[in-house]
């Protein structure tokens, strides 16, 4: 998972205790192992269409993708949350 180094972003905001990088971790593992995801909490979906965009959460990052198939995520693109809420989302 030496992807997940390079795309992490190296801001906090909320998670003081844990690094971007480890809280990717932590939500990869939370979903890997089929715990439920939290609706606007954990994850949120932007597009209203079949198979449509969703944001991942963290407390300092967002991953945002589509479920390609049954619990399969394609992550697209990686953000710290400050400037995802600067573009409006």
């Amino acid at each position: 998972m030496d992807w997940i180094e390079r795309a992490a972003p190296n801001v906090r905001d909320r998670g003081k205790e844990l690094l971007p990088v480890e809280q990717i971790k932590i939500a990869f593992d939370h979903f890997c192992a089929g715990l439920p995801l939290h609706d606007n909490e954990d994850i949120r979906r932007l597009d209203r269409r079949d198979k449509g965009i969703w944001e991942l959460k963290t407390l300092d990052v967002r991953l945002f993708g589509c479920f390609v198939e049954w619990r399969v995520f394609l992550i697209t693109v990686v953000r710290d949350k400050a400037t995802v809420k600067k573009a409006g989302y």
